[in-house]
């Protein structure tokens, strides 16, 4: 089983759902932001979340509010997983995926590699 420190940043896209949980620490990691942004690399394979200005094309406000309440930060985004399973093929369909992150400050971005991402049980399985 794979071993997470809880100081490094974690998405998980649950495919079944349509829903990518960024955890708190991840938020926090990058200066608790208002907005963020998700990139997407397809030749690095790679997801991106980097802090942005209110109001930017794509951008998603952050509720720091719901965030002292609840332990992530969830988007729903049909379009967004089905494009991740285009860059990355090997997700099956139905599973919950976790990601750790690697935090590069000069750009203020996490970046996810969508290759070393392990499963967390399928989506019947009850919530993480």
């Amino acid at each position: 089983m794979l071993e997470v420190s809880i100081t490094k940043p974690i998405v998980v896209v649950d495919l079944a759902k349509y829903r990518i949980r960024i955890h708190k620490r991840t938020i926090h990691i990058l200066g608790d932001p208002e907005n963020i942004l998700l990139l997407v690399n397809p030749e690095e394979r790679t997801l991106g979340v980097v802090c942005c200005k209110k109001g930017e094309k794509g951008s998603h406000p952050v509720s720091l509010h719901t965030l002292k309440r609840k332990n992530c930060f969830e988007l729903y985004s049909r379009s967004l997983i089905q494009t991740l399973r285009s860059v990355y093929p090997n997700w099956n369909e139905g599973e919950k995926y976790r990601m750790v992150g690697e935090l590069f400050v000069a750009e203020n971005v996490v970046k996810f590699n969508m290759s070393a991402s392990s499963p967390i049980g399928n989506g019947k399985n009850k919530p993480i």
